[in-house]
């Protein structure tokens, strides 16, 4: 029906069982990120917008050093000095440092992280921690997310709210479509090393 979000792909019958039904195998050597959130009013689900940009506060591989609001996009692109790649975020913790932390946001269809769902098609229902993406990180690694306005409400009427702002953890809105309140509260997240 419309303004429903699809149902996930079911797993493959060869993938070995997990403790996260909806995403069976993650990808090894990534930081996961989970959502969980409760919705007021006839919401379908929570998904991210495409070109989502993310904040993070990060802190050093191994280390104690802590930068706070980072921003990790996957739309630029960082060359790395002395390499042919590139990455979504790139600093050095010490200036002194020749060595470049770096992460790069994974899509679904990049090898090897097909099963993580597809966070801009799938979204996050009302309860269930859901991963909606992944970061291949080395050097550094996100230990807290700030939620800012990446978001889209997809409400049962079909009626879809863009750039949706969860920076205080809920957002409440009236679907005229539906003639009912909407929301999406008690906003919740947690990291996840693969």
């Amino acid at each position: 029906p419309p303004g429903r979000c699809p149902a996930p792909r079911p797993p493959a019958s060869r993938r070995p069982p997990s403790h996260h039904p909806r995403h069976p195998r993650h990808p090894q050597g990534y930081v996961i990120l989970y959502l969980n959130v409760d919705f007021d009013g006839p919401v379908s689900c929570l998904r991210l917008k495409e070109n989502t940009s993310f904040l993070f506060d990060v802190q050093e591989a191994g280390g104690a050093e802590v930068r706070e609001n980072v921003e990790v996009d996957d739309t630029v692109e960082h060359e790395l000095s002395g390499s042919k790649g590139t990455a979504h975020f790139a600093m050095k913790f010490d200036k002194g440092s020749k060595h470049v932390a770096t992460m790069n946001v994974v899509r679904r269809a990049q090898k090897g992280v097909k099963d993580l769902g597809d966070p801009y098609a799938e979204g996050v229902g009302a309860g269930e921690w859901t991963a909606v993406a992944a970061f291949e990180c080395r050097g550094v690694e996100p230990v807290v997310f700030h939620p800012r306005d990446g978001f889209v409400v997809v409400c049962e009427s079909g009626a879809t709210f863009v750039d949706v702002d969860l920076s205080e953890g809920e957002w409440f809105e009236y679907d005229e479509r539906g003639g009912e309140s909407v929301g999406v509260t008690g906003l919740e997240w947690r990291f996840e090393k693969n």
